[in-house]
């Protein structure tokens, strides 16, 4: 009777390395099954509802920056309600007025004269960056829609308010997924007109109240001088 001879058992150092060539496989595989992913996601359009994510998330944005600006323009309005507190101190204090020579005297009085036209433009400009902004959103909602599903104006309060309550819902129960990404891009981009435009009268705001610091600074020198002088 034919006997079988038994193969020989793989040493502990094979089997180790059969088994650290298979992890090595397996890593290998999911590393490059997530290379191809994000190859993928990469080149792809993004899809409806990570549309919709995205432009939420501007529109969260131009928010902030809003309220940041507002924030701002009362820091500067802080600011310049303390600078003229010190001027008004700083004259009303100043006996000087009553001894200058006439030409002293009335240059200046216009120099407060022009520091106190200039304090009342630069408010101007705080409360014209402070003052609240429509978005025109149902103007844009009827523009550029032709042919194709627009927007319905359910996601913010002006298009909303136009709506009896009856038909706010149906308008809901008929949203698509396109409709209300489109709606978002009309908010994200007029939310961004109304940062646009604060941001103009902000920094028109803050070269004014640079400049009120230099006119202040040179009314006290001149103060100081004539106080010499005298």
């Amino acid at each position: 009777m034919a006997t079988r001879h038994a193969l020989p058992e793989p040493s502990v150092d094979e089997r180790l390395e059969s088994a650290l060539g298979g992890d090595h496989d397996k890593h290998a595989r999911k590393r490059r099954k997530l290379e191809a992913k994000q190859r993928r996601d990469a080149e792809r359009p993004p899809e409806s509802f990570e549309r919709f994510r995205i432009l939420s998330e501007l529109v969260d944005e131009g928010r902030q920056v809003i309220e940041m600006a507002d924030h701002r323009a009362r820091y500067a309005l802080v600011v310049m309600s303390v600078l003229n507190a010190f001027v008004f101190l700083v004259i009303s204090r100043s006996h000087l007025l009553g001894e200058l020579p006439p030409t002293s005297r009335t240059w200046l009085i216009s120099f407060i004269g022009v520091y106190g036209g200039l304090t009342f433009l630069f408010m101007y400009y705080a409360v014209d960056c402070l003052r609240p902004r429509r978005l025109q959103y149902t103007e844009q909602l009827r523009k550029g829609h032709e042919g194709s599903p627009g927007p319905l104006g359910i996601l913010y309060w002006e298009g909303i308010a136009g709506y009896q309550l009856d038909a706010f819902r149906r308008a809901w129960g008929e949203a698509r997924m396109e409709q209300l990404n489109s709606e978002v891009v009309i908010i994200a981009y007029s939310l961004a007109q109304v940062v646009r435009a604060k941001y103009v009268a902000l920094g028109r705001l803050y070269w004014g109240l640079s400049g009120l610091v230099v006119l202040a600074a040179a009314l006290l020198i001149a103060l100081t001088v004539f106080g010499l002088t005298a």
